[in-house]
């Protein structure tokens, strides 16, 4: 185990890792959670989270579970949804869009996919930034 503190203890990670399609954190080989960077975990959740789906924070949350998968504005709809959930991280440049994908199927199942940049992970200095991906199973 590399991640321990002076003790010899496991140290928490700084975000978990969130997976919507289990909707578990995921842990690795030994049982330990897997950490994320804190901008990917909290992308996740507000793609993950209904709008006032948590008491705590109405504000996180997106409403793309209200989007029908096979009609004409599915993209946009999904674009202008996807914007509005992570338009606190993109204001605070904590990470740039890509592109939004969707893909409905005839049994109403919509899978939303994001591309995007984490402008706040570690880099090298003129690196550009890693592009990421979140991908959301979405069951109406």
């Amino acid at each position: 185990m590399a991640n321990l503190d002076a003790n010899g203890r496991p140290k928490p990670p700084l975000a978990l890792t969130w997976n919507p399609a289990t909707k578990d954190y995921e842990r690795d080989a030994d049982g330990l959670y897997v950490e994320r960077h804190p901008v990917d975990a909290a992308v996740i959740l507000a793609l993950t989270v209904s709008l006032k789906g948590l008491p705590g924070s109405p504000e996180t949350g997106n409403e793309l579970r209200s989007i029908p998968p096979m009609v004409p504005t599915t993209q946009s709809q999904a674009d202008t949804a996807v914007r509005a959930a992570l338009s606190r991280l993109i204001r605070q440049g904590d990470i740039t869009i890509v592109a939004v994908e969707t893909q409905g199927n005839t049994y109403g199942l919509l899978l939303v996919t994001v591309r995007y940049f984490n402008e706040r992970a570690p880099r090298l200095p003129g690196q550009p930034p890693e592009e990421k991906t979140a991908s959301l199973p979405l069951a109406p």
